[in-house]
């Protein structure tokens, strides 16, 4: 029995010994080349793999972070917004060009100072009026487009004095407000036609200086805004267009009835990029245009001149005049009577610009230049009484 405790305790010592050297070895070979090494190999390069790739993460993140600044300084879209774009002519001076809209490829037509004209997908066509951002000064004079009176803007307005020579400012005592209402606007008359319009259109004070002040931030957020470079016309869908030999719509049309019926149609311009907004042209975005081209391009002569409108007793399609294009814009002198928004507080009618084909129906009669201005009540339906659009960036 003693010899059996013995060679066990011997087994024993030796099996302890045996598993000693092999648990040293398999150490060994975990923690070299074997299980341990690599394992602690694939960590590292793991480790390097990750730093490599989050690197190239924080490269292109800082990459499309310069790209996208870039594009918001040279007019790019931002979030949420059009992809609208800085445009930069030979003469360095800026415009706008809305989504939707390129600028004509056509000689004389790519300068802002002789009438930067841009076409949407349809071929309409319009003209760019730059302005001051901080002083509503038309580029190159001194002469307003708005002011702020008690947080509401209003338009500065002008009228051509024959002993100056110049289309000076008008002052209060005058008796022209822009926006305005008339008595017409509001329903104050016993005229059946006039009660129609007034429900029909629902013409309120609160409506046209809201509209007004959307137009002058626009023209402050992007140093301008564009006119119809045609008298308003109507495309196959009765909706407003800016395009050559079209003919125009007048107020003695049914669908353009009354200035009522010329204003509301005056919106319904679109394009596909709805980038824009339009309306009838304010009677200071008319005063501007005049006062842009009396002191940029070749045309200052024809804008106190009655020689190159048509004055021919008969409407013409518009654009056909071939004289009658200032800085680009066609038929300011004759062809139609073009209604604005401008009131007249003395008559209490609506203000209408320029000459048109019948001269006698222009006050005084005859042929009259682009600088006239005259006044009607917004609901006489007359052929010879349209308007254009005014296009403003959202």
């Amino acid at each position: 029995m003693k010899e059996n405790r013995g060679i066990t305790l011997i087994a024993l010592v030796v099996t302890i010994i045996i598993l000693l050297i092999l648990a040293g070895v398999s150490i060994t070979t975990l923690s070299g080349n074997g299980l341990f090494g690599r394992a602690e190999a694939g960590a590292a390069k793991y480790q390097e793999a990750s730093t490599k790739e989050n690197t190239t993460i924080v490269a292109y993140m800082d990459k499309y972070d310069k790209y996208e600044n870039q594009a918001n300084n040279n007019g790019g879209a931002k979030k949420g917004e059009n992809s609208n774009t800085n445009y930069t002519d030979s003469e360095g001076n800026i415009a706008v060009i809305p989504e939707g809209f390129t600028v004509s490829n056509k000689q004389g037509e790519q300068t802002i100072s002789k009438g930067l004209v841009i076409k949407d997908n349809s071929g309409n066509e319009f003209v760019w009026i730059p302005i001051n951002k901080n002083t509503l000064e038309v580029l190159n004079t001194s002469k307003k487009l708005a002011k702020l009176e008690n947080g509401n803007y209003e338009g500065v307005l002008y009228k051509y004095d024959s002993a100056k020579n110049d289309y000076v400012e008008m002052d209060s005592s005058q008796g022209y407000v822009e926006p305005g209402i008339t008595f017409v606007d509001i329903g104050d008359y016993t005229d059946e036609q006039c009660k129609e319009d007034f429900t029909r259109y629902g013409i309120t004070l609160e409506k046209l200086q809201s509209e007004y002040n959307e137009f002058i931030n626009s023209v402050k957020k992007n140093g301008g805004f564009y006119v119809s470079r045609y008298e308003l016309a109507l495309g196959n869908d009765g909706t407003a267009i800016s395009k050559a030999n079209k003919y125009p719509s007048t107020a003695e049309d049914s669908s353009t009835k009354t200035w009522f019926g010329l204003y509301n149609k005056a919106k319904t311009y679109h394009n596909s990029a709805n980038a824009v907004k339009t309306t009838m042209i304010f009677q200071s975005a008319y005063d501007a245009i005049l006062n842009f081209a009396l002191a940029n391009g070749n045309d200052s002569a024809k804008v106190t001149s009655n020689a190159y409108g048509n004055y021919s007793y008969s409407i013409k399609n518009t654009g056909t005049t071939s004289g009658d294009v200032i800085n680009n814009i066609y038929d300011l002198a004759g062809n139609m009577f073009e209604w604005t928004t401008g009131v007249s507080t003395e008559e209490d009618d609506r203000v209408r610009k320029g000459g048109n084909y019948d001269g006698d129906h222009a006050y005084p009669k005859g042929n009259v230049p682009p600088t006239q201005t005259n006044e009607v009540s917004s609901w006489y339906d007359y052929d010879c009484d349209g308007t254009r659009m005014v296009l403003y960036i959202k």
